[in-house]
């Protein structure tokens, strides 16, 4: 008996640690099924992949450089006067030119809009400057020669600081490595009995956004660090709206003509017309609204065709005739892009009204005045004044078509079947609806925290006004059972007098 007890013990104990024999069993046979697809994958089909996934011998291409832009409500104007400072651009460095803090503080001050200045260019310590050259030198993210910043008073409660992050040789040619390397398809577990197996292209995929995203960031932590404005002082994390210029050598970006399955136009993003624009004034510079698959972030992408640059300067004298220059020129762009960013600000602030109320209503169900609702009305308190501001903007400025007036440059659509209106128009017209939306949102918030506080305020009078009475009452009470005590149970009575009474 006493064995027979070991025996079930350890075939428990066994069944508990490597599983019973169906399910080793079954393992095994998922092991070997992994195995014969991890095997019909790496010989024949992944050399098929791997170069139909990767650019041509004489292909080049470069992402040049990157645009980030940060935007600053009444709430961050201190934050953007005190980076001003800390940069040096709070002086003036011509005696006819005002200072970046004067220039920011006259045109709140006017309630202009549309106006934009040119800041000094930012040069990395390591970058080689000449004498003519001017700007301060200041730490950049790791892979940025320099960094060319302006001023935007895009309304006349918000200012923008645009920054144009210009890559090294090094960093520049980040995508066609990836592009160029070799891979194998790899297994991913899926929960306990799925598998997906991933192929070169979709490694590559990844490896091109995480690029993007890596790049993105290390622009990002500069404004954190120098020029914190909306987004960096955000209570839950956001992305700043930003936009990278890539060229090309021979590729032709964003169009629809036929290509191999895994065309490495296609695992950069630029093999199709659908949301993708063409610039006007510009045509070389084509352009498409992306989203990083990963991350779900929206951003901008341009891109051009070398070739195409080079033809179009030609018939321009002046103009740029590589991708490089051109991305460099003082062609407006930047002005462009940030009444693009619009979209994201707005994004960003409608994301911080749906925290303030899911954070509102699971306050509402804690106790009587808790921390937890203080802190909402505090929050919704610092955050209402940069929402009114804005929405006002926006709803002053839809009557006359402000900030469509102050853009330069037209984008018309690549896609025959897609929308006949303009972006800037397109992105304009997402911004004018939310502005309402985020007007409606920020009422009703305001409305349920009221009444929420009502509730709490009407219940905590009647909780201490039944309290005092209580106390009331007990004090009373404490009151007679003193006075009766106070008298000895064993007194004597008063002696009689003569006549009889007491």
């Amino acid at each position: 008996m006493a064995h027979s007890k070991e025996v079930g013990l350890l075939s428990r104990l066994r069944a508990r640690l490597f599983g019973s024999p169906e399910q080793r069993e079954r393992s095994a046979q998922l092991r070997k099924a992994d195995a014969e697809a991890l095997a019909y994958h790496h010989g024949e089909r992944d050399r098929e992949e791997n170069q139909e996934s990767q650019p041509p011998s004489d292909e080049a291409i470069k992402i040049c450089c990157l645009w980030v832009v940060e935007f600053y409500g009444p709430s961050q104007l201190q934050n953007l006067l005190d980076g001003f400072a800390r940069l040096g651009w709070d002086k003036r460095k011509f005696d006819y030119r005002d200072s970046a803090t004067e220039f920011v503080l006259k045109v709140r001050k006017e309630n202009g809009t549309g106006a934009w200045m040119g800041l000094d260019a930012i040069y990395s310590p390591d970058y080689p400057r000449r004498s003519w050259m001017d700007g301060i030198t200041w730490e950049l993210p790791n892979g940025v020669e320099f960094a060319i910043p302006n001023l935007h008073q895009v309304m006349p409660s918000v200012t923008a600081v645009s920054l144009q992050f210009v890559f090294d040789d090094a960093t520049a040619g980040c995508f066609q490595e990836i592009l160029n390397e070799t891979y194998e398809t790899n297994m991913r577990k899926v929960g306990a009995r799925a598998r997906q197996y991933v192929t070169p292209p979709t490694q590559k995929a990844e490896r091109i956004e995480e690029a993007r995203q890596s790049l993105r960031s290390r622009c990002q932590y500069w404004f954190e660090r120098n020029l914190p404005g909306v987004f960096c002082t955000a209570s839950h994390p956001h992305s700043f709206p930003a936009c990278e210029f890539v060229t090309l050598s021979k590729g032709l970006p964003f169009t629809d003509s036929e290509k191999p399955r895994h065309d490495y136009l296609e695992i950069l993003g630029l093999d199709r017309t659908w949301d993708a624009w063409v610039c006007q004034d510009i045509p070389p510079i084509k352009l498409g609204w992306r989203t990083l698959r990963l991350w779900r972030d929206e951003y901008l992408l341009l891109a051009v065709n070398e070739g195409e640059v080079a033809a179009w300067g030609a018939q321009h004298p002046g103009s740029a005739t590589d991708g490089r220059t051109l991305a460099l020129s003082q062609l407006g762009l930047e002005r462009w892009l940030v009444r693009w960013s619009l979209r994201a600000l707005f994004s960003h602030y409608g994301s911080s009204v749906i925290a303030l109320r899911d954070q509102a209503l699971r306050a509402s169900s804690t106790g009587v005045l808790s921390r937890s609702l203080r802190n909402t009305q505090n929050s919704l308190i610092k955050l209402r004044p940069d929402i009114v501001a804005v929405v006002e903007d926006i709803e002053s400025l839809k009557e006359w078509g402000g900030l469509l007036r102050t853009s330069e440059h037209k984008c018309e659509t690549l896609n025959p079947h897609g929308s006949t209106k303009e972006l800037l128009q397109v992105v304009l017209d997402r911004v004018h609806d939310e502005a309402q939306r985020l007007a409606m949102a920020v009422r009703t918030i305001t409305d349920d925290l009221l009444t929420s506080v009502n509730l709490r305020l009407q219940r905590a009078i009647a909780f201490y006004t039944l309290a005092t009475l209580f106390l009331a009452l007990v004090a009373a009470g404490f009151q007679v059972f003193g006075s009766c005590a106070g008298t000895p149970k064993n007194a004597a009575p008063d002696a009689p007098t003569r006549n009889g009474s007491r």
